[in-house]
């Protein structure tokens, strides 16, 4: 679409031009975004690359956070472009196109918090059963990132085990009937902070009773029921930042549509005008 010229002498009744205001605020918040999916797609490939792993298989995709991370940073970078290059060129189409995406997420973010808060209690069921099947596929070759995820998540909410530290029974490393060293035992992030330079520290933590176990340093409450109480306590911080991106992502479709408009402006009255 051909611009109009600021130098051009203004007839009557034109409209003005684009806002530099909204349109270099679009850009800004786009790159910003655009940026931060880059981050996200870097990360995602280079989980990819380090795990040197065959990771397509759909059996493998449930506990695969490098799909996650490829699929939400290509999703973010992709829109953003959309965003950026719509604003510097007051392009309709993809200005259009990025209204349409922003507002599906929206939409999207939406409907998920609801639902997942009025069927909290199926989803808490169902992420059990997904941390349960985790936990068996701990140090799975093929699984190269999941034990990763499995200790930082121990070692940061101070818990161990999906219910319980016997939670760690249904692993074949650690299963009390097992040939393995660490039989009977938890993963070392199951330890304290200042235990976990011992990496068997965990070594036989199930084989005395659990308050013995505690007093020795090991944690002893199920992830599920830590992760909820984090939640709880932080429950205004988390509920601050989801307002926040809501009222981002609104702010940044209302930036395209107004100039949006102002560029559809500009484009009705230069189709009335006689050359």
């Amino acid at each position: 679409m051909a611009k109009v010229q600021p130098n051009r002498r203004r007839r009557p009744g034109q409209p003005d031009d684009p806002s530099l205001c909204v349109k270099y605020s679009l850009f800004a918040i786009n790159v910003i975004f655009w940026l931060a999916g880059a981050v996200i797609l870097a990360v995602g490939i280079f989980i990819f690359i380090e795990m040197k792993e065959e990771i397509t298989k759909l059996a493998d995709l449930n506990f695969q956070p490098a799909v996650i991370f490829l699929a939400l940073g290509g999703l973010l970078f992709v829109i953003t472009i959309f965003g950026c290059i719509g604003a510097l060129r007051e392009n309709r189409c993809l200005l259009t196109a990025y209204i349409w995406m922003c507002g599906i997420i929206l939409a999207g973010m939406i409907v998920c918090g609801g639902l997942g808060f009025y069927y909290k209690d199926v989803l808490e069921t169902k992420v059990t059963a997904q941390l349960k099947d985790a936990i068996v596929l701990y140090r799975d070759p093929t699984k190269g990132d999941l034990h990763l995820i499995i200790d930082t998540v121990q070692t940061e909410l101070q818990c161990c085990g999906v219910q319980g530290l016997n939670d760690w029974d249904a692993n074949i490393y650690f299963n009390c009937s097992g040939p393995a060293r660490e039989r009977c035992g938890v993963p070392y992030s199951c330890c304290r902070k200042d235990l976990q330079e011992n990496r068997q520290c965990g070594y036989g933590a199930r084989s005395v009773p659990t308050s013995q176990a505690k007093e020795n340093g090991i944690f002893t409450e199920g992830c599920v029921k830590t992760g909820i109480a984090w939640i709880n306590t932080n429950l205004y911080l988390i509920g601050g930042i989801g307002v926040g991106i809501l009222i981002l992502q609104l702010a940044t479709i209302c930036l395209a549509q107004t100039l949006k408009a102002q560029v559809n402006a500009l484009v009705k009255f230069a189709k009335t005008q006689t050359f």
